[in-house]
């Protein structure tokens, strides 16, 4: 058997075998209802009544397909995010420096989320300011750097420190802006 058509086998999850269980059950019963229905359907003394029972069961046969689709997209989804995160702790645990760490989560990132850039933002060792790595994932468009000044970050004029989000938030504007 060639690598091309091996199949691909992962651990079954026993949720997993329950899940396609009951979806096989769910399914066989509601064809043979809809196949009892379209039997007295088809009757020539069947009424209004039994013609609508029958569109009601298909309708609910097509939301019940679309659903299984929508949950295979889901965790088909879910699994690429974990093997994502699987090959960011790989990469992470391959790694001996801050530098190479911060390199290969960047790496991660812009894979799995498909984004053009990324902001990498330190504190640098004195503490009062922020080096702030602009990383393009294209190709042929170098890398820039900033430096960020705390107090330009800081919310000095209402005397509190602002959440992580504000400051994630003023990072991008003042890297935009560099």
């Amino acid at each position: 058997m060639s690598a091309a058509t091996k199949r691909v086998t992962r651990p079954v999850d026993p949720s997993d075998r329950r899940i396609r269980r009951s979806w096989w059950t769910f399914s066989l019963a509601l064809l043979a209802v809809a196949l009892l229905t379209l039997a007295r359907a088809l009757d020539p003394a069947a009424t209004l009544s039994d013609r609508l029972v029958l569109v009601v069961i298909l309708i609910a046969g097509f939301a019940a397909i679309a659903h299984g689709s929508a949950v295979g997209d889901l965790d088909a989804r879910r699994r690429g995010e974990a093997e994502s995160f699987a090959r960011i702790l790989s990469g992470l645990s391959r790694s001996v420096s801050p530098d190479a760490i911060v390199d290969a989560i960047v790496e991660e990132l812009g894979d799995a989320t498909g984004a053009d850039h990324i902001v990498v933002a330190r504190r640098t060792g004195d503490g009062r300011s922020l080096e702030a790595h602009l990383v393009s994932s294209r190709v042929g468009i170098p890398d820039h750097s900033t430096m960020l000044s705390i107090v330009d970050l800081e919310d000095a004029m209402h005397g509190f420190a602002p959440t992580p989000a504000e400051i994630a938030d003023r990072i991008a504007r003042r890297v935009r802006w560099a």
